[in-house]
């Protein structure tokens, strides 16, 4: 939005996925980005999420910014939230990527809404006992409408229940042979 209002056109999407992990024995949330998220197979992404909940903190880009950002005066870090979020389209990539995706499954609890610096967030819960899952999508009104986000999510959904299952049903079909 500085010095004038714009859209800016992300040239790949990049995921942050919401990780909880213990930091100097307390919790605390931090966040993993993927890159180019479409281009992974199933398997590579759930690497890549292991390998932020389980791996050393100071071995990611994203984990030891967001450290090094928290140890600021408070003034700083507001500056530098503004700046990441309204002057550069480059910079809010950077820091928060094009989409995020977090979810309450492990705890039973579903969220009605939340805040997001990010235009497009999905959360999920568990699979019911027919194995439907709820998928909520937040989004920022100023860039698309609620239509543009139902479209989004069928397509979603059909590659759920499509290729994603392919996928799935072919990596069981190889570890079984």
């Amino acid at each position: 939005s500085f010095p004038v209002s714009r859209l800016y056109e992300y040239p790949t999407s990049v995921v942050s996925v919401v990780i909880n992990r213990e930091f100097e024995g307390e919790p605390a949330v931090f966040i993993g980005k993927i890159n180019s998220p479409e281009t992974l197979s199933l398997r590579e992404i759930d690497e890549r999420i292991d390998g932020y909940t389980t791996g050393p903190i100071e071995a990611f880009g994203s984990y030891r910014r967001m450290l090094r950002i928290s140890k600021l005066p408070q003034p700083v870090r507001r500056i530098l939230w503004w700046y990441s979020l309204c002057a550069s389209g480059v910079v809010k990539n950077k820091m928060f990527g094009t989409f995020g995706v977090n979810s309450t499954a492990g705890v039973r609890f579903e969220v009605a809404q939340f805040l997001t610096p990010i235009t497009t967030s999905l959360y999920y819960g568990l699979p019911d006992n027919a194995g439907r899952m709820k998928i909520q999508m937040a989004i920022d009104h100023r860039v698309f409408d609620a239509m543009t986000a139902a479209k989004g999510c069928y397509e979603l959904e059909k590659v759920l229940n499509t290729e994603m299952v392919a996928e799935i049903l072919g990596e069981e079909m190889n570890s079984k042979s």
